[in-house]
Protein backbone atom coordinates (compact mmCIF):
# COMPACT_ATOMS: atom_id res chain seq x y z
CA UNK A 1 0.00 0.00 0.00
CA UNK A 2 1.33 3.46 -0.93
CA UNK A 3 0.86 6.34 1.48
CA UNK A 4 1.02 10.14 1.12
CA UNK A 5 0.99 12.12 4.35
CA UNK A 6 1.79 15.74 3.39
CA UNK A 7 -0.77 18.52 3.72
CA UNK A 8 -0.15 21.55 1.48
CA UNK A 9 -0.14 25.08 2.86
CA UNK A 10 -1.61 28.06 0.98
CA UNK A 11 0.29 31.31 1.65
CA UNK A 12 -2.88 33.39 1.94
CA UNK A 13 -2.89 37.15 1.52
CA UNK A 14 -3.42 40.27 3.61
CA UNK A 15 -7.22 39.75 3.79
CA UNK A 16 -7.66 35.97 3.97
CA UNK A 17 -5.99 32.82 5.09
CA UNK A 18 -6.72 29.39 3.68
CA UNK A 19 -7.23 26.03 5.35
CA UNK A 20 -6.65 22.82 3.40
CA UNK A 21 -10.04 21.15 2.76
CA UNK A 22 -9.07 18.12 0.72
CA UNK A 23 -8.28 17.01 -2.80
CA UNK A 24 -10.23 17.40 -6.03
CA UNK A 25 -9.92 15.73 -9.42
CA UNK A 26 -10.29 19.15 -11.11
CA UNK A 27 -8.24 22.32 -10.68
CA UNK A 28 -11.37 24.45 -10.32
CA UNK A 29 -13.01 22.15 -7.80
CA UNK A 30 -14.83 23.92 -5.01
CA UNK A 31 -15.09 21.08 -2.54
CA UNK A 32 -12.53 18.57 -1.44
CA UNK A 33 -13.42 15.01 -2.39
CA UNK A 34 -12.85 11.92 -0.29
CA UNK A 35 -9.46 10.67 -1.38
CA UNK A 36 -8.54 9.07 1.94
CA UNK A 37 -8.14 5.82 0.04
CA UNK A 38 -8.39 4.93 -3.65
CA UNK A 39 -6.97 2.51 -6.20
CA UNK A 40 -4.47 3.84 -8.71
CA UNK A 41 -5.77 2.77 -12.10
CA UNK A 42 -4.30 5.50 -14.35
CA UNK A 43 -2.18 8.65 -14.30
CA UNK A 44 -3.96 11.22 -12.19
CA UNK A 45 -3.42 14.72 -10.81
CA UNK A 46 -5.17 15.73 -7.62
CA UNK A 47 -5.56 19.42 -6.82
CA UNK A 48 -5.54 20.92 -3.33
CA UNK A 49 -8.78 22.63 -2.32
CA UNK A 50 -8.80 25.30 0.40
CA UNK A 51 -11.49 26.88 2.54
CA UNK A 52 -11.11 30.67 2.54
CA UNK A 53 -11.32 32.33 5.94
CA UNK A 54 -11.36 36.10 6.39
CA UNK A 55 -8.67 37.58 8.59
CA UNK A 56 -9.64 39.76 11.53
CA UNK A 57 -8.86 43.45 11.06
CA UNK A 58 -8.53 46.06 13.79
CA UNK A 59 -9.82 49.63 13.68
CA UNK A 60 -8.61 52.07 16.31
CA UNK A 61 -10.71 55.12 17.13
CA UNK A 62 -8.59 57.94 18.56
CA UNK A 63 -10.36 60.77 20.43
CA UNK A 64 -7.75 63.22 19.04
CA UNK A 65 -7.05 65.19 22.23
CA UNK A 66 -10.53 64.42 23.58
CA UNK A 67 -11.70 61.39 25.53
CA UNK A 68 -14.45 58.83 25.57
CA UNK A 69 -17.05 58.66 28.36
CA UNK A 70 -14.92 56.17 30.30
CA UNK A 71 -11.94 58.54 30.22
CA UNK A 72 -9.88 56.62 27.65
CA UNK A 73 -8.45 58.27 24.55
CA UNK A 74 -8.58 55.25 22.22
CA UNK A 75 -11.02 52.43 21.49
CA UNK A 76 -10.45 49.42 19.25
CA UNK A 77 -12.80 47.23 17.24
CA UNK A 78 -11.77 43.90 15.76
CA UNK A 79 -13.88 42.20 13.08
CA UNK A 80 -13.43 40.05 9.95
CA UNK A 81 -12.27 41.77 6.76
CA UNK A 82 -15.10 43.58 4.92
CA UNK A 83 -17.40 43.71 7.97
CA UNK A 84 -19.81 46.65 7.80
CA UNK A 85 -19.28 49.04 10.72
CA UNK A 86 -22.16 51.28 11.72
CA UNK A 87 -22.10 54.31 13.99
CA UNK A 88 -24.75 55.60 16.36
CA UNK A 89 -26.26 58.99 15.57
CA UNK A 90 -24.20 61.85 16.91
CA UNK A 91 -26.39 64.21 18.97
CA UNK A 92 -26.54 67.71 17.55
Amino acid sequence: MASFQEVPQHPGDEHCHYRFAGWSGTADGTKGEDYTSFFITDHRTLYAIYDRELRDMAVTFDANQGQFTDGTTQKSLTAPYQTNVSFEEVPA
